[in-house]
């Protein structure tokens, strides 16, 4: 990839929307996020991995001018737009997390911070680099665990779809814990150990098994692990290793780096077996090698099978994240600055699958982690500008699943932000780590996961979170506020709300607001079905649908997170409304009732919302 220009490495509607944008200029500045929403391989966690790819392809972006005649021949771009492309250069600003790092779903890898066609163009590339990176260095991380300390040898180039999945599914294969790899490539352009023994084919084609191995201890006798399956593991392979090993002894060779591989059968009954004959002659410190169609599951269970195992080769189900194929990261516009403008407006993707609904903003993500423990309590995904403060007590909570809430006391944490600049004005500013230190640096970084975010079944999943600090909290009594909002597809809508706390003025920020705002996106009224959204701190999260009830109606989280009641209102000038001294008296009714009260002891403090 060092060698290779990329820069038609992109969908053909990047362009198209690029020449959109050439001809209808904005001259808008614009965030864009890249994320994951689902942790791969049904884990809890994911280890980012192919910054130092995406870096290079930034650096060398730029169209040739075979790559102008070639767009030209497509008979879809004006000459003044391929001028353009022809003079073209990255000038923005890209920010990630380091590669090896543990990431989790809903939190940028990737910030990219540009001219809308130049931020535009880079999308595909950006996505085909670190989602197949990310996947194979999780995969790959996951594979060590199983190991449990053994070393996993990476050899699955062959059945790699394709040259540049072997070669850098290898290296990130490296970075999430592999010992080394099979792929010599690999080995020369990233300095990393390459490993390998013998195939079938060489027992094959000598005339007995014995021969075969004698002759392969003779040429690396620093380095002899024999095949032993070819014929009968027990009854040949292992007792003609054996006698080779035995020979060598005799001879003074030194036995270091020596063993047998098994690459078929039951290999928890043959591993334990042949190590008995192992030891019964003198080498019990010998390396027993096993591959054939491994996984985590697979080592985990043999493992616990007490297989007599030291050393594993994983192929195919490890380059190719067989049971998980796609990492599913997407690239998706967060924050947009006009030329006149000096502050990011937010934009959101809103969408019936609520998974699917954005984080918008100029944000950055910090990680906290115990002080005790070294352990990692959370992760918080913050607007960028926002500062936390160690000896601060923090609430903490879920954007899904809003009713997980925890406190964290000042002084008993430690932050750590996550991203960091990459690249500045088109330029690099981030050297990369070798890939045997992102290695020890990922293995550190699994250090800080906690054990029951590392198996396989039933794993708990990290916290991404929206967070406030506790003085955010004063907002609990009895305030009432008025805060304009408008969305896309849906009217304007003046919100009147009981949160608590101190009076809050007309114009006041809702990133300073730990309550919820509905904001309709269709029309309703008193006693009626409709659909919402819910924003917490600014930031919509959620969809939400209006229960009807005896004397109000309930607005209830998917899953039954928050509760909120609603009391009427005025949407498009369709009549809905009640009287503020009807409103305040259902209100009043509804904080008096056990329902209200069984809510508190819930999630701790209620936002009573109704529209005026």
């Amino acid at each position: 990839m060092r060698a290779n220009n990329l820069t038609l490495l992109t969908d053909l509607y990047e362009l198209t929307m690029m020449q959109g944008y050439f001809k209808n200029p904005t001259n808008q500045t614009v965030i864009f996020d890249m994320f994951y929403r689902t942790n791969p391989c049904g884990g809890a966690f994911a280890i980012t991995a192919g910054l130092e790819q995406m870096i290079e392809y930034i650096e060398n972006l730029h169209f040739t001018t075979e790559d102008i005649e070639y767009l030209r021949g497509l008979d879809i771009f004006e000459e003044d737009f391929l001028e353009y492309l022809s003079n073209f250069q990255f000038t923005g600003d890209i920010y990630a997390i380091p590669e090896g790092t543990v990431v989790f779903p809903r939190e940028p890898l990737v910030k990219v911070v540009a001219p809308i066609m130049e931020a535009q163009l880079v999308e595909t590339a950006i996505l085909n680099i670190i989602n197949h990176q990310s996947l194979i260095a999780t995969k790959a991380a996951r594979v060590c665990y199983a190991a449990k300390g053994d070393a996993i040898m990476e050899f699955g180039l062959r059945r790699a779809q394709g040259p540049d999945a072997g070669i850098f599914g290898a290296r990130a294969a490296v970075i999430g814990g592999c010992a080394g790899t099979s792929c010599v490539l690999t080995g020369k352009m990233f300095d990393v150990p390459v490993l390998g023994t013998h195939a079938h084919s060489w027992i094959m084609s000598f005339p007995d098994e014995y021969t075969a191995f004698k002759t392969y201890a003779k040429l690396y006798p620093n380095a002899c692990t024999l095949l032993v399956d070819t014929y009968d593991v027990l009854k040949s392979g292992v007792p003609n290793a054996i006698r080779v090993f035995e020979e060598m002894r005799e001879e003074g060779i030194p036995l270091t780096q020596y063993g047998i591989r098994i690459d078929s059968g039951d290999l928890a009954y043959l591993s334990k077996e042949a190590y008995k004959m192992l030891a019964a002659a003198g080498f019990d410190d010998a390396i027993i090698s096993a591959s054939s169609d491994l996984d985590e599951y697979l080592i985990d269970s043999l493992k616990a099978q007490d297989a007599k195992i030291n050393s594993w080769g994983v192929g195919t189900r490890l380059i190719t994240s067989n049971d998980n194929p796609a990492f599913g990261g997407v690239y998706k516009l967060a924050a947009v600055k006009d030329a006149d403008s000096t502050e990011f407006t937010p934009k959101i993707k809103l969408s019936e699958n609520t998974e699917k609904v954005t984080n918008p903003g100029n944000k950055t993500v910090y990680r906290l982690y115990s002080k005790t423990t070294g352990k990692i309590k959370a992760d918080l995904i913050c607007l960028a500008d926002e500062k936390l403060n160690e000896e601060e007590n923090m609430v903490l909570f879920d954007p899904i699943d809003t009713w997980k809430k925890t406190k964290v006391l000042g002084g008993t944490y430690e932050v750590r932000e996550l991203l960091v600049p990459v690249i500045k004005a088109g330029k690099r500013v981030y050297e990369s780590p070798s890939v045997m230190e992102l290695r020890d640096y990922c293995q550190k970084e699994q250090g800080t996961l906690w054990d029951e975010s590392r198996r396989f079944v039933s794993c708990v999943a990290g916290d991404v979170i929206l967070a406030a600090p506790d003085h955010h909290a004063q907002h609990a009594g009895n305030i009432l506020g008025v805060v304009r909002m408008v969305d896309a597809g849906a009217p304007e809508l003046f919100v009147r709300f009981a949160a608590g706390g101190a009076q809050m003025k007309e114009d006041v920020a809702l990133r300073d607001f730990l309550g919820f705002i509905l904001i309709p996106d269709r029309p309703v009224g008193w006693g009626r079905r409709g659909g919402f959204g819910i924003a917490a701190r600014g930031l919509v999260i959620r969809a939400v649908r209006l229960f009807d009830g005896p004397g109000l109606s309930v607005n209830r989280l998917f899953g039954g997170d928050v509760l909120c009641g609603c009391f009427g209102g005025v949407i498009d000038g369709k009549e809905c409304r009640a009287p503020v001294a009807v409103l305040r008296e259902r209100e009043a009714r509804f904080r008096q009732g056990a329902f209200y009260v069984l809510l508190e002891k819930l999630i701790g403090r209620v936002a009573v919302l109704f529209f005026r």
